[in-house]
């Protein structure tokens, strides 16, 4: 979700992205508790500051590759629904804003969100396969932002309290 607020840059219309992004991980309370707080604006501020930089820096956040693949597979398309969410909170301007390609790799990215990771096997040829699928993903994902953010101006949010936890 955050990196898909991320890519909005300017784009939010409005929109408290954090509260909508705060309501998806909440407890039953509604209520963040100010770890959590902290993690998401921390999580921000390194998407936006990747993003900022060559784009090339921005990695997207999953297991790493000592955990099953199965797992690694769930857990990106987690990534890319959570990046469609964060997305969707620009509206219709974002998707008038995209050119047919970014267009396709955002398609492309919600195909990739709905893949059956519990048929994935842990070979040598499904591991290059992720490893191609995620770094498309990527990609797709900087291609997006390039386009909404020409000048790649993010978004900065200020946490009230610098320490992070």
């Amino acid at each position: 979700m955050v990196a898909g607020v991320g890519v909005l840059g300017e784009r939010l219309n409005g929109i408290n992205w954090f509260d909508a992004v705060g309501g998806a991980v909440s407890d039953e309370s509604n209520t963040l508790s100010e770890m959590q707080h902290d993690l998401i604006l921390s999580l921000y501020q390194i998407n936006a500051s990747q993003l900022q930089g060559s784009g090339f820096d921005f990695q997207l956040l999953l297991p790493d590759d000592e955990e099953p693949l199965a797992h690694r597979a769930m857990e990106l398309t987690n990534w890319c629904y959570g990046f469609l969410f964060g997305l969707g909170l620009g509206g219709e301007s974002v998707m008038d804003a995209l050119s047919e390609e970014a267009e396709e790799a955002l398609h492309h990215i919600s195909e990739i969100g709905q893949m059956d990771h519990e048929s994935i096997e842990s070979t040598e040829d499904d591991e290059q396969a992720f490893f191609d699928v995620c770094e498309y993903v990527r990609m797709g994902a900087i291609m997006i932002f390039t386009e909404l953010c020409p000048e790649r101006e993010v978004t900065r949010v200020e946490n009230d309290d610098s320490t992070i936890h």
